[in-house]
């Protein structure tokens, strides 16, 4: 019989601590974990998500690859360190086009991107509920973007079809829509920052990024984004789930919100097994990247920063 779990792609997780590699069987149900292989980094390899030892690391890449018995024509999803992405959503009135929306989106990076728009690798998602649409925009900058698809494919031979941002993967992981029927903050903490979401039904509405330290700025923006949602939505944001380690202070400070807190583990797609000295969030980010073409999962974080 035809094996349809070979067309499944391997997911390849790097950030500066650890490169991982995984494959996903099964359905959403019960997805199984054919394979997981990790392999930590030692400090200098890649810097704040950008890879500065390129032979060292081609090294252990084609370690893992070796060890999977990867065929160097299999598909592969890349999730990438999220130091290195500009995440933003906007609401928007106008036609739902291309052209319209690159035009919209080129003169939003001109004000508000730390780098000029000519010089990102953007890609974006529009999605609404009733009359509202909404614009998720992820964005790189455009030599990163060219380095890895060079590392990967000329370096090592692989054949990468995909590359997103760690956030994208991990919220991949969290099954969605229904476990929750309104309003949920999703909130991912990692090196002292903390990346937010404000999503209902698997779509993001609003997203921001602050550091652990300023936790009083963080939670009255996250107010009013919940008040901007429900006057938009007329939903109430019901759950706040949070993924990763140090969160106590964090979640202290949450419960001015008066919403129920829990952890991301409890909605999670896939289940661990042996770890192998990986952290946790780097497992659940490996997986949900290895999830990406599983039946079932929801396709709203289709971001792909290796497209034309």
């Amino acid at each position: 019989m035809f094996n349809f779990f070979k067309k499944r792609p391997f997911a390849l997780h790097i950030n500066d601590s650890v490169l991982q590699l995984m494959r996903i069987s099964g359905n959403l149900e019960n997805p199984k974990m054919e394979i997981f292989f990790s392999k930590n980094l030692t400090p200098g390899i890649v810097v704040n998500g950008e890879i500065k030892k390129n032979e060292e690391l081609k090294v252990l890449v084609l370690e893992l690859v070796n060890k999977a018995k990867l065929d160097l024509k299999n598909e592969l999803v890349v999730s990438f360190s999220e130091m290195q992405s500009y995440e933003n959503t906007f609401y928007y009135d106008g036609f739902v086009d291309e052209e319209s929306i690159l035009g919209f989106l080129y003169k939003k990076m001109g004000t508000i991107m730390p780098v000029a728009a000519d010089q990102l690798k953007y890609d974006y998602i529009v999605y609404g509920l009733g009359d509202l649409k909404i614009v998720f925009m992820v964005a790189i900058k455009s030599d990163l973007a060219r380095n890895y698809e060079k590392f990967l494919k000329t370096d090592c031979g692989l054949n990468p079809i995909a590359f997103e941002p760690e956030i994208l993967s991990l919220l991949r992981n969290v099954n969605f829509p229904t476990t929750m029927t309104q309003g949920y903050v999703f909130i991912s903490v990692r090196d002292n920052a903390i990346n937010w979401y404000l999503m209902s039904k698997g779509l993001i509405f609003d997203s921001n990024t602050a550091n652990i330290n300023k936790l009083p700025e963080l939670i009255k923006d996250l107010q009013k984004s919940i008040a901007n949602f429900k006057g938009k939505t007329h939903q109430d944001v019901k759950n706040i789930l949070i993924a990763g380690a140090g969160t106590e202070p964090l979640s202290s400070s949450l419960k001015d919100l008066k919403i129920q807190v829990e952890a991301f583990e409890k909605y999670r797609v896939s289940t661990p097994a042996d770890l192998q000295n990986s952290s946790v969030n780097d497992f659940n980010i490996l997986a949900g990247a290895a999830l990406k073409k599983i039946p079932g999962i929801v396709k709203h974080f289709e971001i792909n920063l290796f497209k034309k």
